[in-house]
This record gives C-alpha cells, sequence and structure tokens, in this order.
C-alpha cells in the first residue's frame, strides 16, 4: 500500500494491530458498492475496535496480489435497525507486512450489510456466530 500522510480514519483493531481506511477506499469500495453502509460509518469503525468475531478468507488471501498478505473478515452483530434489522455487518480488511520487522497493518478493502456468513470462511477470534 502506497505511503499516505492522511488517512480518512485509523482504528486499533484486537491484538493491538492497526487498520487504516483512505478515502478514496471508502468512497469507491464502499459507498459507491454499498450505499446503505453510509449511515453506519461508526459502526464499521466499532466492528473494527471490537468485533464479535472474525474469519479468515482463505480465497481472498490465496487470490491477493502481495504473497505475504492475509484477508480477514470482522463481524458486528446488533448495529442495524428499521428496514435492515437484523442484518450482520461484514468489514473486510487486508492485512500487509510492513517495516523492518514485517508487522501487520490493516487496510479496509470494504463493508456491507449481510444475512449470513459464508461457510468457507474460516473462523479466526471471538464467538462463532454460525
Amino acid at each position: 500500500m502506497p505511503e499516505r500522510r492522511h488517512w480518512r480514519w485509523t482504528e486499533a483493531a484486537p491484538l493491538g494491530r492497526t487498520i487504516h481506511c483512505g478515502e478514496r477506499e471508502w468512497q469507491d469500495h464502499v459507498l459507491a458498492r454499498h450505499p446503505e453502509v453510509r449511515r453506519y460509518e461508526a459502526a464499521v469503525r466499532a466492528t473494527l475496535r471490537n468485533p464479535d468475531a472474525i474469519y479468515d478468507n482463505p480465497r481472498a488471501t490465496a487470490n491477493a496480489a502481495h504473497p505475504t498478505a492475509l484477508v480477514q473478515e470482522f463481524y458486528g452483530v446488533g448495529y442495524t435497525g428499521g428496514y435492515y434489522a437484523g442484518k450482520l455487518l461484514r468489514v473486510i480488511v487486508k492485512w500487509l507486512p510492513e517495516g523492518p520487522g514485517g508487522q501487520l497493518v490493516g487496510y479496509l478493502r470494504t463493508a456491507y450489510l449481510t444475512d449470513r456468513i459464508p461457510r468457507w470462511l474460516q473462523w479466526h477470534w471471538g464467538r462463532e456466530l454460525r
């Protein structure tokens, strides 16, 4: 990921790792494809800070352009109401090793509302939501 001086926001994820969200990613990867998430930006950030569950995504990891990238999905429960009541908030993060120690740094890929968790995801952390 190119070095940036300004991010739309940065969150501290579990285990002390950092996740960045750029303005372009938020506009082009989230809002352009999932406009209903506009009102849930605070919930996206809260899901990254304190997810109900994290799942590894082996398919996306295998297809990542960077050979040591890791793709994970963070899930938040109970953030939606009204028409979207009962939906899960699904936030996808790509982790890349950076710096001399190769510490993993996360970058928001997308976020959207969903009814279910794909069966092929591998449970990683938190409570299993299946």
